[in-house]
């Protein structure tokens, strides 16, 4: 599935997020898609890391149009910028960690 945005969701397209990364890389799944999880998913890709952002409801969690606050951009906003980082499920998600 594509989100309106253009950005892929993880849990819809078929395959388990740990897909999308090479064996070194270091994956990351990342529980909950508010500021703090989006802050910490976007540094682990800023530096190289395979984050996976994890939601209850990854679709309907895209679809909020209304901000919350007027100073914070909805999780689609945040994932339009950042269409790298897939967004699934908080089981999807954890299944992507990889231990070391």
């Amino acid at each position: 599935m594509t989100h309106r945005s253009g950005g892929r969701i993880a849990a819809d397209r078929g395959c388990s997020p740990r897909h999308d990364f090479e064996e070194d890389d270091i994956r990351v799944g990342v529980r909950g898609t508010g500021t703090v999880g989006r802050t910490i998913a976007a540094k682990l890709a800023e530096i190289g890391h395979g984050p996976v952002i994890g939601s209850r409801d990854p679709v309907a969690a895209l679809a909020v149009t209304e901000r919350a606050r007027p100073d914070v951009e909805t999780l689609g906003e945040w994932h339009a910028q950042n269409e790298a980082i897939p967004v699934a499920t908080f089981s999807d998600a954890a299944a992507t960690a990889r231990r070391s």
